[in-house]
């Protein structure tokens, strides 16, 4: 029963704990629509993925259409990182070759110290990697090990997008956990593959099974993954012509249709699910992840944004466990015994720590006669820890450093 409770209460702090670090709001722009940068209301993200990037016969890094420095300047301006995606779902037959010839342990060197110039040269923040199915090969593991160590020593991020509910045979544990954190596309569930079979090709079910999925059966941490969303949808009035349309078509058609998931055959995802599913990744996962900007509502018709729906969700969230309470935590680095000191006396606080691996390990209410709280900490081994006090409805972290 204990243990049950212990449980409950880290349920209830676990959207806490996921975001004493900075919700994520990632969005895709494929290189070929790189003029929708100034369309986008690009401070709504926190880093843009610029899709995408392949390397040609000689392993030379190339978007082979446009410029990406007048994007990655838009979104250093609004203090956004700007990441390439390289790969995507569609190679060309030279790109896939390529691919295979770079990834082999001897080309492996010289085509990471190509990716890196390429990221220099571009003044990029990091690489989201998103070769999928076939082009995950034997080789891909070891790849990404030594990608990540060579970014990781320039200060530069390294992710990946993943499908929802797959894992490749070939990503090992050690590169699957390489990366900063992983994209989810939680989507195409169903779609022109199977044109007998209709449906909503990314649900708010199948949102929560792609989450349950990384974190109850592949071990990620939730903090790792970021949910992917859709901005477009299938048109299955004709099987003989199943399509993909753009979420943006729908209010062109009709504005109301943005609160819809469904219009006759055609399923994509309105405003209402897309907040409902921004809600669930706040609570669950460390962020969400969007599919592409382009499709999404721009121009006069920007008001209706799923961005924007996002962006909203996550202020609102944000509102809810902001700071109103000052805390000061001392000695820090410690040895036997932190101080909690707090300008709220009188009244009672709810105090929670957790190991490294976001188990509870403490939880004590107190009220506050005194305005300091003296926490034993001699029982604990060398590291940090996340803590959390909770004074009426809001809540402060920390993470306190036993020596």
């Amino acid at each position: 029963m204990k243990k049950r409770i212990l449980q409950i209460v880290l349920l209830a702090f676990l959207p806490l704990l996921l975001h004493a670090q900075e919700f994520r709001v990632i969005g895709y722009l494929p290189q070929y629509k790189i003029s929708f940068i100034d369309k986008i209301c690009i401070e709504y993200l926190t880093h843009l993925n610029i899709a995408f990037a392949n390397p040609d016969s000689q392993g030379i890094i190339k978007t082979f259409k446009n410029d990406i420095k007048p994007a990655v300047e838009r979104a250093h301006y609004y203090n956004v990182k700007a990441l390439i995606s390289l790969g995507g779902g569609h190679l060309l037959p030279e790109w896939k070759t390529a691919w295979t010839k770079y990834l082999q342990p001897s080309n492996r060197s010289y085509f990471i110290s190509n990716i890196m110039y390429y990221v220099r040269e571009n003044r990029l923040d990091g690489v989201d990697v998103d070769l999928e199915w076939k082009d995950v090969d034997k080789n891909y593991s070891g790849f990404i090990l030594e990608l990540r160590d060579s970014l990781h020593a320039a200060g530069k991020l390294i992710t990946a997008a993943l499908p929802g509910k797959h894992r490749y045979a070939n990503i090992s544990d050690e590169a699957l956990h390489a990366f900063d954190f992983i994209n989810l596309m939680a989507y195409d569930a169903c779609g022109p593959w199977n044109p007998h079979r209709p449906g909503q090709h990314s649900s708010i079910e199948f949102a929560s099974k792609c989450i349950a999925y990384w974190t109850e059966k592949q071990g990620m941490a939730p903090g790792k993954l970021s949910l992917g969303l859709p901005c477009y949808g299938y048109n299955f009035n004709d099987p003989s012509k199943v399509y993909g349309f753009y979420y943006r078509s729908m209010l062109e058609r009709q504005l109301e249709y943005m609160n819809a998931d469904q219009v006759g055959g055609m399923y994509y995802n309105g405003i209402p699910t897309i907040k409902s599913k921004t809600q669930m990744a706040f609570e669950k996962t460390g962020g969400v992840m969007m599919w592409e900007l382009s499709q999404d509502a721009v121009d006069s018709l920007e008001e209706y944004s799923l961005l924007k729906a996002v962006y909203e969700t996550v202020q609102v969230n944000r509102e809810l466990i902001k700071e109103d309470f000052s805390i000061r935590v001392y000695p820090n680095p410690h040895t036997h015994f932190v101080y909690i000191e707090s300008n709220k006396a009188e009244e009672e606080a709810e105090i929670n720590l957790f190991n490294q691996q976001g188990i509870l390990i403490l939880n004590k209410r107190q009220k506050l006669d005194v305005p300091v709280i003296h926490l034993e900490t001699k029982d604990l081994k060398s590291g940090k820890y996340p803590l959390t006090v909770k004074i009426g409805n809001t809540v402060q972290m920390h993470t306190i450093i036993k020596s």
